[in-house]
C-alpha cells in the first residue's frame, strides 16, 4: 500500500493481515484472534479487527446510515477527531483521498471506534467496549 501501516502496540503483531481493494481504494485489515484480555466479538468471533485506508471521516456523511438503533459519540484518539459508534450493525460514509464521498463497504459491525490519523481513516472493532478500545487506540505506532 502507498502508506505506512500502523497498529496498536498493545495488541502485538497481528495474527492475520489482508489487503482489501474495493474499487480504487487500498485498505489494510489487521486481525487478532481472541485471547485472555481480548474476548471474541459475537458477530465475528475475532478478538480485534483494525482496518485502515486513505480518507477522512466526516460525521455528517455517516450519521444518516446509523439509523435509530445506533449511537454516535465524538471522541479524541491521539489528539485526532474520532467517533465511537455502538448499537445495531451499521455502515458509514467517508471522504476518499480525492475528496469523493464513499460508502464503507468493508463490513457492518456493532461497536466501532473510527478516527482520522493523518491522511488515513482507522477503524477498530472488538468486544472491548468504549474505554478499553480508546486505550488500545492510544497505543497506535
Amino acid at each position: 500500500v502507498p502508506y505506512g501501516i500502523s497498529f496498536p502496540q498493545a495488541l502485538g503483531t497481528p495474527d492475520q493481515v489482508y489487503l482489501v481493494q474495493p474499487a480504487d481504494l487500498k485498505a489494510v485489515a489487521l486481525l487478532w484472534l481472541p485471547r485472555p484480555g481480548l474476548p471474541a466479538a459475537a458477530e465475528t468471533g475475532v478478538g480485534a479487527l483494525l482496518i485502515e485506508f486513505p480518507g477522512q471521516v466526516q460525521p455528517d456523511l455517516f450519521i444518516k446510515m446509523l439509523g435509530p438503533d445506533a449511537t454516535l459519540e465524538p471522541v479524541q484518539v491521539n489528539s485526532n477527531p474520532g467517533y465511537w459508534i455502538s448499537g445495531k450493525p451499521h455502515g458509514f460514509f467517508f471522504l476518499d483521498s480525492k475528496g469523493n464521498a464513499r460508502e464503507d463497504t468493508f463490513r457492518l459491525a456493532r461497536d466501532v471506534l473510527i478516527w482520522n490519523q493523518g491522511s488515513l481513516v482507522v477503524r477498530i472493532e472488538s468486544a472491548l467496549g468504549r474505554e478499553n478500545t480508546l486505550a488500545l487506540a492510544a497505543t497506535m505506532n
